[in-house]
């Protein structure tokens, strides 16, 4: 008899196990939306997986959102790492999970949203997320707007998060533009001033003009006055 309840026990064990294995492991297709709960009606999980698609595609941030029944004995926060890391949410830790599990005979309602490590300037404070835009209606029992609204309030963030370094660095690149611009333009002046000079310097010379004759002249002048000394500095 006890043999038998040991077996059976082990059995248990094997199955329960298996079952684990099998929330975990990751599915065939990428998956946005998976109402394990039931929570959601067929619209309403169309409409959330087509807006959660359409904002992987415009950055790279892909949001899981979970329902489930079943904690499979972990703690929620602890049950959606293991579902990111099962499922490999995300590239670069660029992802979102949120779980939610209904009030059961068993258990209290509960919601977590978990956040991968590229998502930490993004999304900084998911506990305020949840309690602001999830557990207001979670309250009048309307789930899918509360996760729906939080969802909402992700892509806000992530978007106007996103949109800052771009205008920045193209800001930066006018700047260097402007920069080599003015650095041209200051360049070709003085060119011009010198080739300029450098003409009228040419043309008082060629045609004897008010330098050309000074030049002369002087060296003239200084040339007659060597002439009168003779070699101990004596006039002759």
């Amino acid at each position: 008899m006890k043999r038998a309840i040991f077996i059976l026990s082990l059995i248990l064990t094997f199955v329960a196990a298996s079952a684990q294995d099998d929330v975990f492991k990751r599915p065939i297709d990428r998956t946005f939306v998976c109402d394990k709960a039931e929570v959601f009606t067929q619209q309403q999980r169309t409409a959330l997986t087509s807006k959660l698609q359409t904002f992987l595609m415009e950055t790279s941030v892909q949001v899981l959102v979970y329902t489930t029944t079943d904690l499979h004995g972990y703690d929620i926060a602890a049950f959606a790492d293991h579902l990111r890391e099962g499922w490999s949410i995300g590239q670069n830790g660029k992802c979102i999970v949120i779980v939610y599990k209904p009030l059961t005979i068993e258990s209290k309602e509960d919601v977590t949203m978990r956040t991968g490590y590229g998502m930490a300037a993004y999304v900084p404070n998911a506990d305020k997320i949840i309690s602001d835009k999830m557990i207001p209606y979670f309250r009048q029992g309307d789930v899918y707007v509360g996760i729906n609204s939080a969802v909402d309030e992700c892509i806000s963030l992530v978007k106007s998060h996103a949109k800052a370094p771009v205008k920045a660095k193209t800001r930066n690149l006018w700047d260097m533009k402007y920069v080599l611009v003015i650095v041209l333009v200051g360049f070709l002046i003085v060119v011009i001033l010198i080739v300029v000079i450098a003409r009228i310097l040419s043309n008082h010379y060629k045609n004897g003009g008010r330098y050309g004759r000074l030049f002369r002249g002087g060296f003239t002048n200084y040339a007659g006055t060597l002439s009168g000394f003779d070699g101990f500095g004596r006039r002759s």
